[in-house]
């Protein structure tokens, strides 16, 4: 999801190891906001959807003349951003899975640095490193998230400003308490990823008041540990950004993916649906709400991995740019 926005789903069915399947269990896997295999960008605001279009202020006359541009000088673009994220979520279903669901609280913090330099025309590097850490109200499942990624992006302003990347992702997500329950009693999570990804993204359409945007996205896991969670993971995301003023937006996003487990028989589709409230404080600083609805549908025996989660919570966010 994430990335991608900045929500996340808990990990409770990791306390039970000895039911079926839980060889089949990540949190990377139940993790909302890390849709997009750990890399979220913490918000929909991140994807800078028609942010270099400034219109003129609004008329009696535009009926007649039309949107009116401002024109000026861009600024240039920095290729240093620095980002962090704070949000306290609820969930009515920790575990997320089709039995014994558990509500409640959860505080999910993330910090991330992205270097995006330009390389050539239309051309830029795309490196992204950062940390996400994941408190629990019992404490047991707190776990935390290293990742780092490195790869291309280019653009094709012609095309109306379609952008094509790809690029490779390291995930790393692990548990500081030894006592961390995953597969089986004195085990804890430690779990590796290594994968590719590509993506296009491009503008539906921009305006004063309203815009859009369709992403396209497949990520081919090199190697998994454990084996059984290695997969080939496809999706697609259209959202839609409404400006009620300069410093009020409101987000709205639908993601379909659909993954295919390598070492298994396992096949997932799952759903994402969210919206998002953000307000700018000022050019730095933004606070938010979101409410989520995931829906998981597995092969998976048992309906072990079917599941459906309602989640909603508020937060802050701080970007720096250098």
């Amino acid at each position: 999801m994430p990335k991608h926005t900045s929500a996340v789903l808990g990990l409770l069915i990791a306390a039970s190891p000895a039911l079926p399947g839980a060889d089949a269990f990540s949190p990377i896997d139940r993790i909302v906001g890390l849709a997009t295999g750990g890399f979220n960008t913490g918000s929909l605001d991140d994807y800078e959807v028609g942010e270099d279009t400034v219109f003129a202020p609004e008329s009696d006359g535009d009926s007649d003349l039309g949107d009116q541009f401002v024109l000026h000088s861009q600024p240039k673009k920095t290729p240093i951003m620095a980002r962090f994220y704070s949000d306290v979520f609820w969930s009515n279903n920790l575990a997320s899975t089709s039995t014994n669901e558990t509500s409640g609280f959860y505080w999910a913090n993330t910090i991330e640095a992205v270097w995006r330099p330009k390389l050539a025309e239309n051309t830029f590097l795309d490196a992204v490193v950062g940390q996400d850490v994941f408190i629990y109200e019992s404490g047991l499942l707190n776990f935390e998230s290293t990742r780092a990624a490195l790869g291309v992006i280019r653009t094709f302003p012609s095309l109306g400003n379609l952008a094509i990347s790809a690029r490779y992702e390291f995930l790393y997500s692990h548990a500081n308490n030894p006592d961390f329950p995953v597969f089986a009693p004195n085990d804890h999570l430690n779990d590796h990823f290594h994968r590719i990804r590509i993506g296009a993204n491009r503008p539906l359409f921009t305006g004063r008041k309203n815009s859009a945007f369709v992403a396209l996205d497949a990520a081919f896991d090199l190697d998994a540990d454990p084996r059984s969670l290695e997969k080939f993971e496809y999706s697609a995301l259209v959202a839609h950004s409404h400006s009620f003023t300069d410093q009020l937006k409101l987000n709205t996003f639908y993601r379909l993916a659909w993954s295919d487990y390598r070492n298994t028989t396992r096949e997932d589709w799952n759903q994402i649906i969210g919206i998002e409230l953000s307000y700018a404080l000022s050019d730095s600083l933004r606070c938010h709400t979101s409410f989520l609805y995931v829906l998981n549908d597995s092969n998976t025996a048992l309906d072990f991995d079917d599941y459906e989660a309602f989640q909603g919570g508020l937060g802050f966010g701080v970007t720096g740019k250098f």
